[in-house]
């Protein structure tokens, strides 16, 4: 059963370690948020140049960045991996703005939004004063949306060896608006082996998805020195998983499915509107912009279900000027943010919270010399975060669970060494919050566990040291382009959070969210290139990417099974070619190595420390255009996942080799 005690109080102040006016609310009435701009310390890729390999998701057009990762979790459901981190410290942002949702939710939405969609991918490789993440230490993704000036994309795809299928109309009807529909289906069926010390059996998994998605983007001029823009974005998704259950519950959480679950099906929906209005006057810019996003999810397993509903309100206001050699910017927000969840299995639990968040930066980019640029920020987070108790009679109706209040500093420092030649230095910090769930002091039985709140539990606390070197082949075209781009890069993570379990008189284990004494540590290396071999009518284009990475927990104090931060291979090495063998056909190939990684599973009576053994992911495509923006592609692939082994208890389950293929009909005019 469901048992709560009175709410106790965390305080956090910490810096971490290591006329036009009137006119621009008026403005704020009727129009949305302009996509955000890239800056000093992010990566733009266009997603054209990725387009041959027929994606049919955002996650699919991730997966083939050359800096990202594509694995599997023990509930055998793709993740993206940046910069070797896994989802878990990744913001997700469409045009600017941060998604509602744990981590799990954000790989969701990765899978309804359209690759076709999409304009430009921005990566942060750190963390700014002036950008607003959320959270997340490996770095954000921004989805750039594609606006009125591109151009429209109608398009039709089918995929196996299951009945899967794509259907999406993306098109500006007029010079101000854009409207987006899409619907995709997916089918996979996964299959293998399961082995321990007495067992040998068979083991498969069949999953179903389908994802709708629209979209209705708006912008107009109200005057000379004035714009508006609005977008609003709906997206549902329907899933359902079939397992052949496994003796071990091996699960992340408590809501989320293990391998012992023989079925389970969610249903998310998202309600997203923007509003922006930005005016300029002589040299100061200034930009409003109010956001609301309602999220809501059913999740149901075996025994239990859990229902989620969730809201946020945002008002975020910034003025820029460029003065002589500065540029300078600051800027003030404010957040509400309302989550209400119900669990129910062996006994039943609700929870209501709500976070009051206010942020404010500076910033000022100094052009020191005409070849060097030193950008020096400085942002405040202050949240409170309570909970409702309506209802209870031995709590107050609101009590608080946390304050918190954080200096986040930043600092890049860019040099141009000639027309192609570029170095940077880059200092960030950030937060990724503790879930509202975890901090709230309750019992909740869960079969064989016992899943206990932490009132004392703080956030993670996150510094990235990033050194970047870029080099373009053309003048002009960007490194992530034409060019090589190599990257050295440091994460710390200072109390990072995990399970720890102890045992009861009645022979249950509580499972209790505790921060470690200890830094995770995360270093790593990046070469990226992207290279014409030849040009003219018959180009040959080569791209090369090698990640390494190595992890661990730092301190007096180590901890084994922690000793690698959860999912980060040890290396990730991809490379592909294309060939335009006529001038509206072209042809290509690819491969992808991920080293070995581990999972921190809960089981029964301890964390389980799984290791995933390399997978590699090979394909070939085919894509031929002809007049009137027509274009066919066929692409097939093989993927094998890895294997799953695990020292205690002691088992070993075998992935067979996935194949996929499609087949895709797409028109822009």
């Amino acid at each position: 059963m469901f048992r709560t005690a009175p709410v106790a109080k965390i305080k956090q102040h910490q810096y971490l370690p290591g006329s036009g006016v009137i006119q621009l609310f008026m403005v704020l009435l009727f129009g949305a948020a302009t996509t955000a701009q890239a800056n000093d310390a992010t990566l733009s890729y266009d997603p054209e140049n990725y387009n041959r390999f027929l994606p049919l998701t955002a996650l699919d057009l991730l997966g083939q960045l050359p800096t990202a990762g594509l694995g599997k979790n023990l509930n055998l459901e793709d993740d993206v991996l940046l910069y070797g981190m896994s989802g878990s410290y990744q913001s997700l942002l469409i045009n600017g703005q941060p998604l509602l949702g744990d981590s799990n939710a954000q790989r969701v939405a990765l899978e309804r939004i359209p690759a076709a969609m999409i304009k430009r991918i921005d990566i942060s490789e750190n963390s700014q004063a002036d950008q607003d993440w959320g959270g997340g230490a490996a770095g954000a993704i921004n989805l750039i949306l594609k606006d009125q000036f591109s151009p429209d994309t109608y398009l039709a795809g089918i995929s196996g060896p299951y009945q899967g299928y794509q259907l999406l109309a993306d098109a500006s009807p007029s010079p101000n608006l854009r409207v987006g529909l899409s619907r995709i289906r997916q089918v996979s069926h996964s299959q293998g082996s399961f082995t321990t010390a007495d067992l040998n059996q068979d083991w498969s998994q069949r999953r179903q998805q389908q994802d709708d998605t629209f979209r209705l983007s708006h912008q107009m001029t109200w005057s000379t020195a004035t714009r508006l823009s609005s977008e609003l974005i709906l997206m549902n998704s329907d899933y359902d998983r079939q397992h052949e259950p496994l003796p071990f519950t091996l699960r992340y959480d408590a809501t989320h499915p293990g391998l012992s679950d023989t079925s389970y099906q969610h249903n998310r929906t998202n309600q997203h509107l923007r509003l922006n209005a930005s005016h300029r006057r002589d040299s100061l810019i200034s930009q409003v912009s109010l956001a609301g996003e309602q999220f809501k999810q059913q999740q149901q397993r075996d025994t239990t279900n859990n229902d989620e509903n969730a809201s946020r309100y945002r008002l975020h206001w910034t003025l820029a000027e460029t003065r002589d050699e500065h540029r300078w910017s600051l800027g003030l927000g404010y957040q509400q943010r309302k989550q209400n969840t119900f669990y129910s299995g062996t006994g039943q639990q609700r929870l209501k919270f709500k976070e009051n968040r206010a942020s404010a930066f500076v910033q000022d980019a100094w052009q020191v010399t005409p070849g060097t640029r030193l950008t020096l920020g400085l942002r405040l987070e202050s949240y409170e975060l309570s909970q409702d108790n309506a209802g209870s009679q031995n709590l107050d109706q609101q009590s608080e669970i946390a304050t918190a209040s954080y200096w986040l500093p930043s600092a890049i420092l860019s040099r141009r060494l000639d027309y192609h030649q570029q170095l940077q230095i880059s200092l960030g910090q950030s937060i990724r919050p503790a879930r509202a769930s975890d901090r709230v002091p309750h019992n909740l039985d869960d079969e064989e566990l016992v899943w206990i709140g932490n009132a004392d539990l703080v956030d993670e606390q996150m510094t990235s040291y990033v050194i970047r070197y870029q080099r373009q082949f053309q003048t002009g075209v960007r490194a992530e382009e034409e060019g090589v781009v190599l990257s050295l890069f440091q994460r710390s993570i200072y109390q990072p959070i995990h399970y720890l379990y102890s045992a009861t008189t009645s022979g249950q284990f509580q499972v209790t969210p505790v921060n470690s004494a200890v830094p995770a540590v995360l270093r790593g290396v990046s070469l990226t290139m992207r290279k014409p071999l030849q040009r003219g009518d018959n180009p040959l284009i080569i791209e090369l990417g090698v990640n390494l990475y190595d992890s661990d927990i730092r301190g007096s104090e180590v901890i084994e099974q922690r000793r690698r931060l959860d999912q980060t291979p040890d290396s990730v090495v991809k490379a592909s070619v294309e060939y335009w063998y006529l001038r509206h056909a072209r042809i290509g190939a690819y491969w992808c190595y991920q080293g070995p990684s581990t999972h921190l599973a809960i089981g029964d009576s301890s964390d389980i420390t799984v290791h995933n053994t390399s997978t590699h992911n090979a394909g070939g495509y085919l894509d031929y255009s002809w007049k009137g923006g027509w274009r066919i592609g066929v692409s097939i692939n093989q993927r094998q996942a890895g294997d799953y082994d695990s020292d205690s208890p002691a088992f070993h389950m075998e992935s067979d080799n996935e194949w996929r293929w499609q087949l895709q009909l797409r028109k822009e005019s």
